[in-house]
């Protein structure tokens, strides 16, 4: 069975180290052969670390540590001071030579805590690309996909009370009541997803922009299995010049899945985003990027659905029938 990405995450800087096992190896290397994220995070860290090995030898030993570092294995092999203070001495001593098995333990011991030091370098560094370079939360369309997973989050957490009052429980009527509610100006989107696990659970007039924003509709599915609960969100919203920027902003040109960490143990949540027409689509949840790419292409085949009667009628000025 393929891991996910979830899974894959918490082994990716072990293989790009080596450090896996056979059997781990073999199954990371069969997901990043079709993840393209996943394979480019690897890439990365493996490029800062031949980047970082390259420049080992130019890292300068601070002026004395040779000598406590013999004076140190000197110690510890005497299990004496006088022998210490006595190797330190002739150390010291231009006229004596240490012994060579000596001087490659005190090498390999320099070596060592060289390589220590550039492995802190590599954490703040690594830490440092994956907070302010790495877009998490940078330009437009990372902007609106935190935006989307703040609302996500928000309206699952409150998914009990979520559905609104007077909309249908049944998942295209509640399509339709979207459209009508806001004059057919947007285009709401809500496929039957059973064959993916995921049942319509609620739906509402909720917007991206900020907590109580109404100027949308949102879709909520959820699915029930062996490893929890998982919501799937899917928002339709008016094309706003707040809203509009992402992607290349050709009209149907699928912009992710886009990665909002949620920090701590929880899940990364990704997120999808198109715009047809007058409506921007985001669809979002903490699933598998492959996954959330199926549900999205279900999402977008809804596009295809016959309009309602009302939207028939708005849409070609013919009185809409009884």
């Amino acid at each position: 069975m393929r891991m996910n990405c979830t899974e894959v995450h918490k082994a990716l800087y072990a293989f790009a180290d080596g450090q896996l096992g056979a059997k781990s190896c073999v199954k990371v290397v069969s997901h990043i052969e079709a993840c393209a994220a996943c394979r480019h995070i690897v890439d990365e860290h493996r490029a800062l670390r031949g980047a970082m090995g390259r420049d080992l030898e130019r890292i300068p030993v601070p002026s004395g540590l040779q000598d406590k570092i013999r004076l140190a294995i000197a110690a510890e092999r005497s299990s004496g001071p006088e022998v210490a203070l006595d190797m330190a001495a002739r150390s010291s001593d231009a006229g004596v030579t240490v012994p060579a098995t000596f001087e490659q333990t005190s090498a390999r011991a320099i070596f060592t805590i060289r390589r220590l030091a550039v492995a802190a370098c590599v954490v703040v560094a690594v830490g440092a690309i994956w907070k302010y370079a790495i877009p998490h939360g940078s330009g437009p369309g990372q902007a609106l996909a935190s935006l989307t997973v703040k609302k996500h989050n928000h309206c699952c957490s409150h998914h009990a009370t979520h559905h609104g009052a007077g909309i249908p429980r049944d998942h295209g009527q509640a399509a339709g009541a979207i459209d009508e509610h806001f004059d057919y100006a947007i285009r709401a989107l809500a496929p039957d997803l059973t064959s993916h696990g995921f049942e319509f659970e609620s739906a509402n007039f909720c917007g991206i922009r900020a907590a109580g924003c109404t100027d949308g509709g949102h879709i909520i599915y959820v699915r029930s299995n062996g490893d929890g609960v998982t919501r799937f969100s899917v928002f339709s919203v008016p094309r706003r010049e707040d809203v509009d920027h992402f992607g290349s902003g050709a009209v149907g040109e699928v912009t992710g899945p886009l990665t909002v960490p949620q920090g701590g143990d929880r899940p990364d949540v990704h997120v999808v985003m198109w715009r047809e027409s007058g409506t921007n689509y985001f669809c979002c949840g903490n699933l598998d990027p492959n996954v959330l790419s199926q549900l999205t292409d279900e999402v977008r085949l809804a596009m295809q659905r016959p309009p309602t009667a009302a939207l028939f009628a708005m849409l070609t000025g013919t009185p809409a029938r009884p």
